[in-house]
């Protein structure tokens, strides 16, 4: 559990009637803290035909910047294809400080598909700092055959 602060300003002889579980006064706001469960986030990205995005570009924007600093707690990844058994898509999940300059690129988790599905939930580097870009980079040209890339990202802001 992490605490949601609420602040309300009391304004001149005005009144504020809250209910909660715990109230602190200080000067002329009044700060009231609820418990309030983590709620998961998500990233998602589909990416059709990513063979021919790869002829054009190797990354694909989640996130352009981050407002707050977050927590990626599982990747889940499916290559959709029309031709049964070739399933390899072969890529990153990264961030940067700018999507545009991929300027000081970080691995957050690398990713392959070979059996059509990647689902990972130890995440090599969780922890991603507000004001970064999240992406998702191919390493190699998939298949013409893999007809689309679906891109789940969970995470939990981190304040």
């Amino acid at each position: 559990m992490r605490k949601l602060i609420v602040m309300l300003l009391v304004m001149g002889l005005g009144l504020a009637s809250v209910a909660c579980s715990q109230i602190k006064i200080k000067t002329n706001t009044c700060v009231v803290e609820v418990e309030a469960p983590l709620q998961p986030q998500h990233l998602r990205l589909t990416l059709p035909m990513p063979g021919s995005f790869y002829d054009v570009d190797f990354g694909w924007c989640l996130v352009p910047k981050l407002a707050d600093p977050i927590t990626i707690t599982r990747i889940d990844v499916s290559a959709f294809t029309a031709n049964i058994g070739v399933f390899e898509v072969v890529g990153q999940l990264r961030y940067a400080d700018s999507f545009v300059t991929r300027s000081n690129p970080v691995t957050i988790n690398s990713i392959s598909t070979t059996s059509g599905a990647l689902c990972d939930s130890t995440i090599d580097v969780s922890s991603v700092p507000a004001g970064k870009a999240v992406y998702f980079w191919l390493q190699e040209k998939p298949d013409y055959s893999v007809t689309q890339i679906a891109v789940d990202v969970t995470y939990e802001v981190t304040h």
